[in-house]
């Protein structure tokens, strides 16, 4: 199963996963997550012979989504002119 995490709750030790088949939120413990985890990382749920968790960072995904999104916003800053600008008094 894949998800991508979407908060972090450090006081509460918790942590939000939308899970990306149903777009349903997992809360898990901040322990089962790698210690290099963090908000907007793609990871890879499976269970052991012993049915513990295991999550994995996806790297490969985690890279793919942070260069989409950077691409979106350079090609919003480039649209940036605006027809409804503020005029300069």
């Amino acid at each position: 199963m894949n998800a991508v995490i979407d908060r972090i709750l450090k006081l509460e030790g918790k942590a939000v996963l939308i899970i990306d088949i149903n777009h349903k939120e997992l809360v898990v413990p901040i322990e089962l997550l790698p210690t290099a985890a963090q908000e907007g990382d793609y990871v890879s749920i499976t269970k052991d012979h012993e049915l513990s968790i295991i999550i994995e960072i996806d790297t490969h995904k985690t890279s793919d989504a942070k260069t989409r999104i950077e691409n979106k916003l350079t090609k919003l800053r480039q649209n940036a002119e605006s027809r409804f600008k503020k005029p300069n008094y």
